[in-house]
């Protein structure tokens, strides 16, 4: 479900809101944050950082280029930038959390 969200997001046509703009790398951050700690507690992963951050930055990265195609979007370097800070903070929350 976070996965199909995410593509729903991702492909509507963009916005020239600076208002939202400014939230873009917030909102990339969170979204990749809770996808990573979400495939961390479903899924027994072999090489669990690996795995995690190969799947999970492709996913952006994929995202990315194929914004290219939408209208309004374009690629962002600064975009994925977020999405693989997001995808570290979801490994680190869940180490921290799966801990205790």
């Amino acid at each position: 479900m976070c996965v199909l969200a995410i593509l729903i997001v991702s492909f509507m046509p963009g916005t020239t809101s600076n208002a939202i703009s400014k939230l873009d790398k917030l909102a990339h951050f969170i979204a990749f944050l809770f996808l990573s700690f979400l495939l961390w507690s479903s899924y027994k992963l072999p090489k669990p950082y690996i795995t995690t951050v190969l799947l999970l930055g492709a996913f952006g990265l994929s995202i990315e280029l194929l914004q290219q195609f939408v209208p309004n979007r374009v690629f962002s370097l600064l975009d994925f930038a977020a999405d693989l800070t997001g995808v570290a903070g979801g490994v680190v929350l869940y180490k921290l959390l799966g801990s205790k």
